[in-house]
């Protein structure tokens, strides 16, 4: 039985603590959060402990693995203290707010022999691995281009503050929601970006981070794909159109995957039973146990924020033309 801590009881926390405890292989030992209430709520009926410092935490409890729920400009910090105490990682993404933070910590556990894992999961949903199989199925011809869009009310009052402070969140909509983006072009294509460029928009004057973003992309496999994000409207869009040259697939990831046939598009795979979050601690446990490595490591995750990084450099560039 691994022993699980998690530091910081955000949103994101209870689908990662649901995907615990379904896992027979796991048991939830401690959480830690600065607001103490929170993660007694985040853990009723887990029997786990709580704390208010998670070095403090990481002192007191035997652990074997933690999953890191923090601002990212704390995942740099939390990843090495846990590292350092020959503890397992997961921290969620965006990895950390640089490249070069993001080598800090993939030395730290490399140094340690543990393992780091990011929580990148668009891998994970069903539809998307239907669309990878039809992909590499070769069933529609050769995949050509992607139109990937999301949208959603980034600047919403819900919203913790320092998502909407770049120094502490790294960026805006590219750096939260852009990353989802990237990871689910790579997994379906399976094949690296060898060309980025992009533009960044500031619809909302009161905050340091970017509200919209679009973003041309081609693959070492010769596809193109185009992503928008926008952040200023209460419409919840996330679709990505792919098209072959034999076929178009709609993909609603966490919805529903569809196939244009005979003039409209027809169903073929819904979410399962399932969650992404439990597939994605089961391959954690594996890689701890002595299985496969992460696909989704350091160096992975790493390769995100660097194109993420030269999204911003190239979007500021264009903004100094501008002047």
């Amino acid at each position: 039985m691994l022993r699980f801590g998690m530091i910081g009881t955000g949103i994101i926390s209870t689908s990662h603590l649901k995907a615990l405890d379904k896992n027979p292989r796991t048991q939830i030992m401690a959480v830690a959060d600065i607001d103490r209430n929170k993660a007694r709520q985040a853990v009723l009926g887990y029997g786990a402990s709580v704390y208010g410092d998670y070095k403090e935490m990481l002192q007191k409890e035997e652990l074997d693995a933690v999953i890191i729920n923090l601002p990212h400009y704390l995942h740099e910090e939390s990843t090495i203290s846990c590292a350092e105490k020959g503890i397992h990682i997961l921290v969620e993404k965006p990895m950390a707010v640089s490249s070069f933070a993001c080598d800090a910590m993939i030395r730290a556990c490399k140094k340690s022999g543990v393992i780091l894992q990011v929580g990148h999961i668009q891998r994970y949903f069903p539809e998307n691995k239907k669309a990878k199989e039809i992909i590499d199925s070769g069933a529609l011809g050769k995949l050509l281009m992607i139109n990937d869009v999301r949208t959603s009310l980034y600047f919403a009052e819900n919203r913790p503050g320092w998502f909407l402070d770049k120094e502490r969140s790294g960026g805006g909509i590219l750096m939260n929601l852009g990353a989802h983006s990237l990871d689910k072009i790579k997994f379906l294509t399976g094949s690296r970006f060898i060309q980025v460029s992009g533009a960044c928009g500031f619809g909302n004057k009161e905050y340091s981070v970017e509200g919209n973003v679009q973003m041309f992309l081609r693959t070492e496999s010769e596809v193109t794909a185009c992503v928008t994000l926008c952040g200023y409207h209460d419409i919840p869009v996330n679709e990505t159109t792919l098209y072959f040259s034999g076929g178009v697939l709609r993909l609603s990831t966490g919805k529903s995957l569809e196939i244009w046939e005979d003039g409209k598009f027809k169903e073929l795979v819904r979410s399962d039973s399932v969650t992404p979050f439990e597939e994605q601690i089961e391959d954690f446990v594996q890689s701890i146990l002595g299985g496969p490595s992460p696909v989704t490591d350091g160096s992975y995750a790493k390769d995100i924020i660097a194109l993420i990084e030269d999204i911003y450099q190239k979007a500021g560039e264009i903004n100094e033309n501008k002047k």
